[in-house]
C-alpha cells in the first residue's frame, strides 16, 4: 500500500500535506508528497508498481489545485484498469468530477467558496461530501493544517487499508485440513 499526497498551487500554502505524510509514517503507512504539477509522473510511477505485482492498494489525496490533479490520476489510472482504494480531495478550488476506478471518494471541503465533487457518469464508486466550513477559523488557506482534518484523513486511511486487510486475510483463510487435501491431491504421482 502506498498513500500519494497532491499539495495545492502554491506549496508554501499546503504544509498539511507534509503533516499527514509523517502522521501516516507514524502509523506505519508508506506515504509520499508531490507537486500538484507532478501528476502526470505519479501516474506513470504507479502504473509502473501496479504492472510489477509491488504496489496494490492505492490511496490519493489532493488539497486545493492538488485536488484536481488527483482527480486526473484517477482518471488515467482506470483507463489503465487500475483500482485506488480511498481518494481523499480537501478544498477544492474548481469543480471536479469523480471518475476512474475509485472504492470510495471522500471530499472535505469549506462551504465558503469550495466546491463539493460529483459523480461521474461511468463512476461506480461512492462518494461523500463533507462540509467543514461551520468549523470556527476554517478557510481554504488552512484546511489542510487542521489537526481535526488532518485525524479526519489518517483515520479515512488507516480504516480503508484495514478493512482491505481483514477482506484479504479472511478470503486467505483456509482450514488446516482442506489446505493438507489441497496439497495432497496436488502433488504428482499421488
Amino acid at each position: 500500500a502506498h498513500v500519494y499526497l497532491f499539495r495545492g498551487l502554491f506549496p508554501i500554502f499546503s504544509s498539511g500535506m507534509v503533516e499527514i505524510a509523517a502522521l501516516l509514517h507514524k502509523h506505519g503507512i508508506s506515504a509520499s508528497v508531490y507537486n500538484h504539477t507532478e501528476w502526470p509522473q505519479v501516474t506513470e510511477k504507479i502504473t509502473a508498481g501496479y504492472k510489477t505485482g509491488h504496489l496494490r492498494r492505492i490511496i490519493l489525496v489532493g488539497y486545493s489545485a492538488g485536488a484536481g490533479a488527483m482527480t486526473k490520476t484517477t482518471a488515467q489510472l482506470g483507463e489503465r484498469g487500475i483500482p485506488v482504494k480511498l481518494a481523499i480531495s480537501l478544498d477544492p478550488v474548481w469543480p471536479i468530477t469523480a471518475a476512474g476506478h475509485v472504492d470510495r471518494y471522500v471530499n472535505y471541503y469549506s462551504s465558503y467558496g469550495s466546491h463539493s465533487v460529483r459523480r461521474g457518469q461511468q463512476f461506480k464508486g461512492s462518494v461523500q461530501n463533507i462540509d467543514v466550513g461551520g468549523t470556527p477559523g476554517m478557510g481554504h488557506l488552512n484546511l489542510d493544517t487542521d489537526v481535526m482534518v488532518q485525524g479526519k484523513v489518517v483515520n479515512e486511511i488507516r480504516a480503508a487499508l484495514q478493512a482491505d486487510h481483514h477482506a484479504t486475510s479472511s478470503s486467505q483463510t483456509v482450514a488446516p485440513s482442506a489446505d493438507r487435501q489441497a496439497n495432497k491431491t496436488s502433488l504428482p504421482g499421488s
